[in-house]
């Protein structure tokens, strides 16, 4: 607190209550300052949660979408195998796959559903060819540039 000296007590008293005065206004000021502060931190921190609201719902219907369109790939591709007439159902699989080992059991040799029939020449088996995934001659060609071109400094 401030002390003052003044003679007259009148002077005295005016001087207290201004100060005073002044020290509730900027009370009050820091009070407004503190309740806008923090009023705008609610409003950041609501804004933040709709924000993460917002993205997890569209996480969710991202996600939604996702399996509805795997489900619709899989009931075409069921379709198209109904269609080709080689759809079979787990019990279908389970009765062929029965039926196959009785065979097998009777001395009757029967491919299995998933190979492909391969045709056989003079009793050889056809040789699957290896995938290439470059061109090897464009290779040489560049390194035979390189070296010709080396070999010339």
């Amino acid at each position: 607190m401030l002390k003052l000296y003044v003679i007259s007590n009148d002077k005295f008293f005016l001087i207290k209550f201004s100060f005073q005065l002044s020290l509730m206004k900027e009370f009050q000021r820091k009070q407004e300052e503190a309740k806008l502060k923090a009023m705008k931190d609610e409003e950041e921190k609501q804004r933040f949660e709709e924000e993460l609201e917002k993205q997890r719902e569209e996480r969710l219907l991202l996600e939604k979408e996702r399996r509805e369109k795997k489900k619709q790939k899989e009931k075409e591709r069921i379709q198209r195998k109904k269609e080709e007439g080689s759809y079979l159902t787990k019990e279908q699989r389970e009765k062929l796959e029965r039926a196959r080992v009785q065979l097998e059991a009777a001395g009757i040799q029967v491919p299995a559903r998933n190979t492909v029939q391969a045709t056989v020449n003079n009793g050889e088996q056809p040789v699957k060819k290896r995938v290439v995934y470059d061109d090897r001659r464009k290779k040489t060609q560049t390194n035979a540039k390189r070296m010709f071109s080396c070999s010339s400094l």
